[in-house]
């Protein structure tokens, strides 16, 4: 919260979000595996994407929420952690 003595250089506030990721990508990486297996693979690539959809619903929302309260030094960290998630399953699964 701004305003309750929390130091710009403390990166704590990224815990939550190092943990979802991690979370979302042994989720998403269950997902396309099992569908790769009894789905049809046309589609992996569409399920891909809405399953980077939903993980960058929640990133964006961060990144507007710092933008908005002025915490502007936690950008660049909320767009690495939005970003990279999806990249790093896509590179896994998709090339």
């Amino acid at each position: 919260m701004k305003g309750v003595g929390f130091s710009n250089n403390d990166r704590n506030f990224l815990a939550p979000w190092i943990i979802g990721a991690g979370g979302w990508c042994l989720l998403t990486v269950f997902l396309l595996d099992t569908y790769q297996q009894i789905g049809d693979p046309r589609n992996l690539e569409d399920l891909f994407f809405v399953l980077a959809l939903l993980w960058g619903e929640f990133g964006f929302a961060a990144l507007f929420n710092a933008a908005y309260s002025g915490r502007f030094y936690r950008l660049a960290p909320f767009a690495a952690v939005t970003l990279l998630p999806p990249l790093i399953v896509y590179f896994l699964y998709l090339t």
